[in-house]
């Protein structure tokens, strides 16, 4: 029989080894095995964070983006259990799916998370993309976060559907970079758009 210290030292070991493993595969490209959508490690002047999935299958993964001083965005790729799910933004469960994530964000700013909540665009809006590319349904919302005197920020809301899953992006960053973060915002989506074509 083994003596425990060996076992122990075995496990880390393996651990280690494992860890370092999904280090490697993190570089790189990483395609969402369901979808088979692509996320670069560089896309624009964004640079790929974090790769989280979400123990309920139906919620999908969350991939972050940084960009040094023009914020953060995050891209959610789920399929909240549907099968059948048409590209684009008019279907019904698209519709219901931006809907619900508006309402998030209001619950967030009912919690006293988003302080001073105000939505910064009419309802109805589309983000617009070149021909080809997958169109978005847009919101944007204004807001501080822990005080009234932090500064403001902008976060935008961006939610459409492709190879039968949901795709939504929150992009938040500071309002004084406005003008710079919706010009990095069109060239992070033309990026994604054709590191995706088949």
């Amino acid at each position: 029989m083994l003596p425990p210290s060996f076992v122990s030292r075995l496990l880390i070991a393996a651990l280690a080894l494992l860890t370092l493993s999904l280090a490697a595969r993190a570089a790189g490209d990483f395609e969402h095995p369901e979808s088979r959508l692509r996320f670069p490690e560089r896309l624009a002047s964004f640079e790929r964070g974090r790769i989280h999935r979400y123990d309920d299958v139906r919620l999908g993964i969350q991939v972050t983006y940084l960009n040094s001083g023009l914020g953060k965005l995050d891209f959610y790729v789920f399929d909240y259990g549907q099968k059948h799910l048409a590209d684009g933004i008019d279907s019904e469960f698209v519709q219901a799916a931006f809907a619900k994530a508006e309402e998030e964000i209001r619950a967030f700013g009912a919690r006293g998370h988003y302080r001073n909540l105000e939505k910064l665009t009419a309802a109805g809006l589309v983000y617009p993309t070149p021909a080809g590319d997958p169109p978005w349904r847009l919101a944007g919302y204004r807001f501080q976060m822990g005080t009234d005197d932090a500064p403001p920020l902008v976060s935008w809301l961006l939610l459409g559907a492709a190879r039968a899953h949901f795709l939504k992006i929150r992009y938040t960053h500071d309002q004084s970079r406005s003008e710079a973060a919706a010009s990095e915002l069109g060239n992070f989506l033309r990026a994604w758009a054709e590191a995706n074509r088949d």
